[in-house]
C-alpha cells in the first residue's frame, strides 16, 4: 500500500513540475504586481517585441528618418514598456472600480468598428509583428480605457495626468525584474 502512495506522490510531483515548466516557458509568470494584480512576462515581452518591430518597420518605410536614438538604450525601452503596462493596469483597475460590470460594454462601444477593416490584420502583423487579438489587448483596449477614464475625470474637473500622478504615488507596485525599481513616479533603473 505504501508503495502505491509513493508512486502517486511521485507522479503528482512530476505533473506539477511539468505544468509549472510549461507555464513559465509560455511567459505566464509575473514581472510586476500592481495593487495585487499581476503583469505577466508574456504581456511584457509581447509589448516590447511589438515596439521594436514597429521601429524596425518604420526604419524600413521611412529610411530618411533617423530612429537610432529611439532604440539606442535597450534598458530604457524595457523600462518604458514595463511602465506603460503598469499605467495600463492602474487605468484598468480605476475603471473597473468605477464602471464594474459595465466596463466591457464601455470598451466595446469606444472601440466600435476600429479593427473591422479588411487590411487591419495584415497591417498589425506588418507594423507590430503581432496578430489582431494581441494588438487589441496590448494597444487598442488600453487606449480605449484611457479615453473613457479621461472623460470621467473631466466630469470630475481633474486631468488624466494629475490623476495618474496620484494613482502611481498611491499604487503598491512590486517589480520582479532585477534591474528596475518602482519609486512612486514610475519605473527607474537601479
Amino acid at each position: 500500500m505504501s508503495s502505491l502512495v509513493y508512486k502517486i506522490a511521485f507522479l503528482s510531483l512530476i505533473i506539477i513540475g511539468v505544468s509549472a515548466f510549461s507555464l513559465v516557458s509560455a511567459g505566464y509568470f509575473p514581472v510586476a504586481i500592481v495593487n495585487s494584480h499581476i503583469v505577466t512576462e508574456r504581456a511584457y515581452r509581447t509589448n516590447l517585441d511589438a515596439v521594436v518591430h514597429y521601429y524596425d518597420a518604420a526604419v524600413k518605410t521611412y529610411s530618411k528618418l533617423d530612429f537610432t536614438n529611439a532604440l539606442a538604450d535597450p534598458d530604457d525601452l524595457r523600462r518604458l514598456a514595463l511602465e506603460q503596462l503598469i499605467e495600463n493596469e492602474l487605468v484598468h483597475q480605476a475603471l473597473s472600480a468605477r464602471l464594474g460590470a459595465n466596463l466591457s460594454a464601455a470598451i466595446q462601444k469606444k472601440l466600435g468598428s476600429a479593427s473591422t477593416t479588411e487590411k487591419f490584420p495584415s497591417a498589425t502583423q506588418a507594423l507590430y509583428g503581432i496578430n489582431v487579438s494581441e494588438f487589441k489587448e496590448l494597444f487598442l483596449q488600453p487606449a480605449a480605457e484611457h479615453e473613457i477614464l479621461d472623460g470621467q475625470l473631466l466630469i470630475e474637473k481633474t486631468t488624466f495626468d494629475n490623476w495618474l500622478r496620484g494613482a502611481k504615488r498611491d499604487a503598491k507596485v512590486r517589480l520582479l525584474i532585477g534591474n528596475f525599481r518602482w519609486d512612486g513616479d514610475g519605473v527607474k533603473k537601479k
